[in-house]
């Protein structure tokens, strides 16, 4: 009598009849990788879903295409695509909208200032929830809207978040457009830029997207320390505010630190 043959890790997940056999599989590829797994050779995601190489190779071309994956030039390996890092990031969205709400009317209440959150799309962010300040100028942003990543605070923010390979993908992708006379255009100085936000927990973003307008954001954290978000504030570019800035930054990290611990 002849013995079944065994099945893998991977192909135990699809139902008979139910699932798509090679779908399961990729997915279970995607699976593999973990905060202490994060880049991988083809012959560790063979071993680990139980399948030969050449179809884990074939599979692993095809999530490459889609952006689910990317190879690291220098070591030939595998890691998790910023494809996937979006696809997350719109799941995220609805969670963090009704999170975040509450801390941005405590952002409002105690700074007079709007607030505004904004999840990353495509290399852009967008914005997905805000409230109006109380002072006199109105700035019309409305949920939806997007905005560059190295010209805006939420953009700043995320950017300081990643990794130095990803902030160079980025730059050679994209490039950095000039919106103002403040915008930053080189790469060495969006770097030296986003350093500091690393080091004061926040960006600043002082009329480089729109004359007349400033905003500080500080990124949201997974609980696999991915970049999810930001949550920003806006406001007039006038001398007696920036003099409040670190306060604004201060208030603006413990809210993302609370969020980042709630997603």
């Amino acid at each position: 009598m002849k013995t079944p043959a065994r099945k893998s890790t991977a192909d135990k997940l699809a139902k008979p009849g139910a699932m798509s056999q090679t779908v399961s599989r990729a997915i279970a590829i995607l699976k593999v990788f973990d905060r202490d797994r994060r880049e991988l050779g083809i012959t560790e995601i063979a071993k680990a879903v139980e399948l030969p190489k050449t179809i884990v190779f074939r599979l692993i071309q095809t999530l490459r295409h889609h952006d689910l994956l990317e190879q690291n030039p220098e070591t030939t390996k595998y890691r998790i695509g910023f494809g996937a890092f979006e696809i997350g990031n719109l799941f995220k969205s609805a969670t963090l909208e009704s999170e975040s709400a509450p801390l941005m009317r405590q952002l409002v209440d105690e700074t007079g200032h709007t607030a505004q959150l904004a999840v990353l799309h495509h290399a852009e962010m967008i914005i997905v929830g805000r409230m109006e300040g109380r002072g006199p100028v109105k700035y019309g942003v409305s949920v939806g809207e997007r905005r560059s990543l190295h010209s805006s605070a939420v953009g700043k923010a995320v950017l300081s978040a990643m990794s130095e390979q990803d902030v160079a993908d980025f730059v050679a992708e994209v490039g950095l457009k000039k919106r103002t006379p403040n915008t930053i255009i080189e790469e060495r100085s969006l770097r030296a830029d986003l350093a500091k936000t690393r080091e004061r927990g926040y960006s600043v973003n002082w009329e480089e997207n729109t004359v007349g307008v400033a905003s500080l954001a500080a990124p949201i954290l997974s609980r696999h320390s991915n970049t999810v978000a930001a949550i920003a504030l806006a406001f007039p570019a006038n001398p007696a505010v920036k003099k409040d800035l670190p306060r604004l930054g201060k208030l603006l990290s413990a809210a993302a630190a609370t969020l980042s611990a709630r997603i």
